[in-house]
């Protein structure tokens, strides 16, 4: 069973610091996989190690290259088990069936008010993602920007996403092994 975290960041960046310097920036930040777009001014950044993520986004925000930071933050746990088989664990860890069934969402969560967490089906059946949405009554499909964090500066809405994340993930792995 493991847990794993991938991020995919856009970066508009300042017209005064110029899409070449700001891809060099990224990369000196610790990002491997990055590519700019100079037609829509923006650095793509995609990141699957937690870390390196952390570590990445701290610098990004350091360096102030950006003037707006879109990131989808998703959380990939394999369970083991065909999902089917456990729609009775998320009831009793206080998930909610998504009725109807639309989309890849099956299950969410209220952590706290206007914050849920969903969960999404993959083509892996024994595998799910778990995404932090910010939304106060959901409706199902979210609006993908409901489910991004976003702003110019984005470390603390990352590190806080992946600290809840990952507490339920190894709530969810927890309540399987018993």
């Amino acid at each position: 069973m493991s847990i794993i975290f991938s991020v995919f960041m856009e970066l508009t960046v300042k017209r005064s610091i110029g899409i070449v310097r700001a891809v060099r920036e990224v990369k000196n930040c610790g990002a491997t996989k990055v590519q700019g777009d100079s037609e829509r001014y923006v650095v793509i950044v995609c990141e699957r190690d937690r870390d390196k993520l952390l570590d990445i986004c701290r610098c990004i925000d350091s360096k102030e290259i950006a003037e707006f930071i879109t990131a989808d933050l998703r959380c990939l746990v394999s369970l083991q088990r065909d999902i089917s088989e456990l729609k009775n664990i998320f009831v009793k860890l206080g998930f909610k069936k998504v009725l109807p069934p639309t989309g890849r969402a099956i299950f969410y969560k209220e952590i706290e008010p206007g914050t849920i967490v969903v969960i999404e089906r993959t083509s892996n059946p024994t595998a799910i993602l778990m995404r932090v949405c910010k939304c106060t009554t959901p409706s199902f499909p979210l609006p993908p920007l409901a489910c991004t964090v976003y702003g110019v500066k984005i470390y603390e809405g990352i590190e806080k996403n992946i600290r809840l994340l990952e507490g339920l993930a190894r709530e969810i792995l927890s309540a399987l092994s018993q």
